[in-house]
């Protein structure tokens, strides 16, 4: 009997990115939000998503079709499936309305809108954009965007088949990822690619695992000679940014160069200021970089980024969750929710929101080395 419980606890143990199932007594229900006219042309493809993710992970996915035009109206739905079916992560597929936010002179996406429903914004202004809010963040849902336009007209149908045919090909292993990470400072962060590496690079991807780019050596042909042949795991940015380029120490790499990578990382985490603001990307008149890093040619499938001036606050508790094994959206939610904390801190005028949002897929595991 002992040696029975013995092997499943070491079954239960072994975490894998892809092909592999859990062991698991329960399963988190989360649902995925989509207009009927884009679940009418994406049948195919969303059916098919739905079950590589249930087959490959500890959930249930309910598929709520809707026809909402205000953030008011999805985050009543979230609301529901969160009280009612217990429902503790959302994929919002396509061009749903987003909540806006105003700081730093520039509206900004923010899921925190839904990811606390019950959460007062205020418009002091009365312009319809909030720009603070009452009250304590106390997240429930984890909320991420399948959204690979920028125009809140665009469902951007093409761009979401292109890539959930390539998911269907990274669950199955038919797309080639190397079980690398490549970590990228400039001169102004000096010891964070270092860092990075030594705390969750190298524990999840062993000593060799990983390549650094920093200070000088954070030049625009280092990246691109560093993406040329390599097809990275995970890959952490930090620096300076706006929602259409990446600035690296020598060099921009522009967003729309970013889409045309063949190769790319599986996961991005990405701390360039406003690097996920798709809206601001609109007035730029450019490709937003987010965005870019998962529906362009490469292996992207997700990215944690920054949408306001700053950083990924709360980033301590996603390397937390990754190395013990939760997939992508457990992880952001741990991210999300340390990030709140540390901005209502510091902004208690709820002035400030962290500005961190998930963008692509949410279901995948890094796998540890060890």
């Amino acid at each position: 009997m002992i040696k029975n419980r013995i092997i499943l606890a070491m079954v239960a143990s072994l975490i894998w990115a892809t092909g592999a199932c859990y062991v698991t007594s329960s399963k988190d229900q989360t649902a995925l939000l989509i207009k009927p006219s884009v679940y009418a042309k994406l049948k195919v493809e969303i059916d098919r998503y739905k079950k590589d993710v249930e087959k490959r992970f500890p959930v249930n996915i309910k598929l709520v079709q809707g026809s909402w035009t205000t953030p008011e109206e999805v985050r009543q739905e979230i609301k529901e499936l969160n009280i009612k079916q217990k429902v503790t992560g959302v994929v919002l597929v396509g061009a749903l309305p987003m909540h806006r936010f105003h700081m730093h002179g520039f509206d900004n996406p923010n899921p925190l809108y839904y990811e606390d429903y019950d959460l007062k914004f205020v418009d002091k202004d009365g312009n319809g954009i909030p720009e603070s809010y009452d009250g304590k963040p106390n997240l429930k849902v984890w909320v991420a965007n399948l959204r690979g336009v920028e125009d809140a007209s665009d469902d951007g149908i093409e761009v979401l088949r292109t890539f959930l045919t390539k998911t269907h090909g990274f669950y199955t292993g038919k797309l080639k990822v190397d079980r690398r990470a490549l970590a990228v400072t400039d001169s102004d962060w000096p010891d964070g690619a270092d860092l990075w590496a030594k705390n969750v690079g190298r524990p999840l991807f062993g000593p060799d695992g990983v390549d650094v780019l920093r200070c000088e050596g954070a030049t625009l042909d280092a990246l691109r000679d560093a993406f040329q042949t390599k097809t990275y795991t995970m890959f952490y940015i930090q620096v300076h940014s706006t929602p259409t380029r990446q600035d690296m120490h020598k060099g921009t790499l522009w967003s729309k160069e970013i889409e045309q990578i063949p190769t790319g990382a599986v996961f991005t985490v990405n701390h360039g200021c406003s690097n996920c603001n798709w809206m601001k990307s609109i007035e730029e008149k450019g490709r937003n970089t987010g965005m870019s890093w998962v529906f362009g040619k490469g292996i992207g499938q997700a990215v944690v980024g920054n949408v306001r001036t700053g950083m990924v606050y709360g980033q301590d508790a996603l390397y937390e969750r990754i190395l013990a094994g939760d997939y992508l959206g457990r992880a952001y939610l741990a991210l999300k929710k340390s990030a709140e904390v540390e901005m209502y801190r510091e902004y208690p005028s709820g002035d400030v929101v962290a500005g961190v949002l998930f963008i692509g897929n949410p279901f995948i595991t890094i796998k540890s080395g060890k």
